[in-house]
């Protein structure tokens, strides 16, 4: 079985803490304990048993991208961040595609410039953008710099 953290079950259902826990109380979605060398426990949810409530349908790539940005790949986040985009869940696609831009992706980077130009699944923030889109226009990405380009003129 492949385990997940809490927030990234969150993410992929929507759920909410308490929702989350209750489907796990009925026996909807399983889940383990874990404790990790901080000592906190730490509640890490199956995956198989989650995906009935995912947003998108995931095939074995998808629940791959899942698994690793789970992990905190950045390819992999921003992955997750464009199936949520594609399901219309930009609010939830928000900090993968933050996750995969800090990573220096540079199509993170502009996704994430033009959700701020258009206060997608965020707050409009113009100077966010610019400062996005521009990180990606120095990493070489033509889209991005076109962008960039428009918003200064």
């Amino acid at each position: 079985m492949d385990y997940i953290s809490f927030e990234t079950a969150m993410s992929l259902t929507g759920m909410g803490k308490s929702t989350l826990w209750r489907a796990i109380r009925e026996g909807r979605v399983r889940h383990i304990v874990a404790k990790p060398a901080s000592g906190h426990a730490k509640a890490r949810i199956d995956l198989d048993s989650l995906l009935p409530f995912v947003t998108f349908p995931v095939e074995e790539e998808e629940r791959a991208h899942i698994l690793a940005a789970d992990t905190g790949n950045a390819p992999s986040q921003l992955e997750v961040a464009l199936m949520l985009l594609e399901a219309d869940q930009t609010e939830r696609a928000r900090p993968w595609l933050i996750g995969a831009a800090r990573g220096g992706l540079p199509d993170a980077m502009c996704h994430l410039g033009q959700c701020l130009v258009s206060g997608t699944g965020v707050a409009l923030d113009l100077d966010a953008a610019k400062t996005w889109l521009r990180g990606a226009a120095e990493r070489g990405h033509a889209l991005a710099a076109a962008l960039v380009a428009g918003l200064e003129e």
